[in-house]
C-alpha cells in the first residue's frame, strides 16, 4: 500500500526547510517528531475537504479499517469526541431518541464537557476497579443494556484504552 501522506512528510522534513508557517516550533527537535509537523502548505493538500495525499491516505485508512470512509483529525481524540458527540445529540434530536448515551467509565475526560455541550445525558459503564481500565465484555454490556428503561442512543468505549488493552469491539458490536 502507498503512503502518500507519510511520505510527503518524511520529504518535506528531509529537506530542511526554512519554516515560515505553523506550527510555532518551527520544527525544531523537543520530543522528536516536531521535524514532521506541518500545516496545509504547498502538495501537504487540505484537510477540509481533502483532495490529494491527506484524501489517499483517508482512503487507505478506511480500506485497511473495513470503514466506508475514515476521515483524519487535527486535534486528536477531543476535536473527534467533540464532532462524535454533537452528530450523536443532532441524530437523537431527529429521531426523536432520548439524547443518552452509554459511556465506559475510562472515556477521555472530554466527553463530560462536550456531552454538557450537546445536551446528552451520560450514563456510565464501569468494569473492574480501575477507571483507566474499563474491561467491558459483551457479555456485561448485554446484561446493561437489558436493564436500561430505554435503550441509549449510543454505547461508547475505549479501545484500545490508556493502558494499550483492547475490547472485543466485534463481540460489543454484536
Amino acid at each position: 500500500m502507498k503512503t502518500p501522506l507519510c511520505d510527503f512528510v518524511a520529504s518535506y522534513a528531509g529537506k530542511a526547510p526554512l519554516r515560515a508557517h505553523m506550527p510555532g516550533h518551527k520544527g525544531q527537535a523537543l520530543l522528536g517528531p516536531e521535524a514532521l509537523d506541518i500545516t496545509e502548505i504547498d502538495g501537504a493538500d487540505l484537510l477540509y475537504p481533502a483532495k490529494g495525499v491527506i484524501r489517499e491516505s483517508e482512503e487507505n485508512a478506511a480500506s485497511l479499517f473495513g470503514a466506508r470512509r475514515t476521515l483524519f483529525s487535527a486535534e486528536g481524540s477531543s476535536l473527534s469526541l467533540r464532532a462524535m458527540l454533537f452528530l450523536l445529540a443532532r441524530y437523537a434530536a431527529q429521531k426523536g431518541k432520548a439524547p443518552r448515551v452509554l459511556v465506559g467509565r475510562n472515556a477521555h475526560k472530554v466527553t463530560v464537557t462536550a456531552a454538557a455541550l450537546c445536551g446528552l445525558e451520560v450514563s456510565w459503564l464501569c468494569a473492574g476497579d480501575s477507571v483507566i481500565a474499563c474491561p467491558i465484555t459483551p457479555a456485561l454490556l448485554e446484561e446493561r443494556l437489558s436493564i436500561e428503561p430505554e435503550p441509549p442512543v449510543a454505547v461508547l468505549l475505549t479501545s484500545p484504552d490508556y493502558l494499550g488493552h483492547l475490547l472485543d469491539i466485534a463481540g460489543l458490536a454484536a
